[in-house]
């Protein structure tokens, strides 16, 4: 996230598909990183809505189980 800032966006994808699919193990560890990337300017829109989003379904599971 820190040398490829149009890279990022991708590597999120991949994050939420692993998180999707049940294979991401202790989550809560990537909620600094994503807090830190969707509040960040430099990052392209993109990747800051969707880092934004996956930190919103790491926090409150059960609320997007519901949607």
């Amino acid at each position: 996230a820190k040398f490829d800032k149009l890279g990022v966006n991708q590597a999120l994808l991949q994050l939420q598909i692993s998180y999707n699919r049940g294979r991401l193990v202790a989550a809560e560890q990537f909620l600094p990183l994503l807090d830190r990337i969707a509040k960040n300017e430099t990052y392209m829109h993109m990747a800051r809505e969707r880092a934004a989003g996956m930190a919103d379904l790491i926090r409150n599971p059960n609320s997007a189980a519901e949607r």
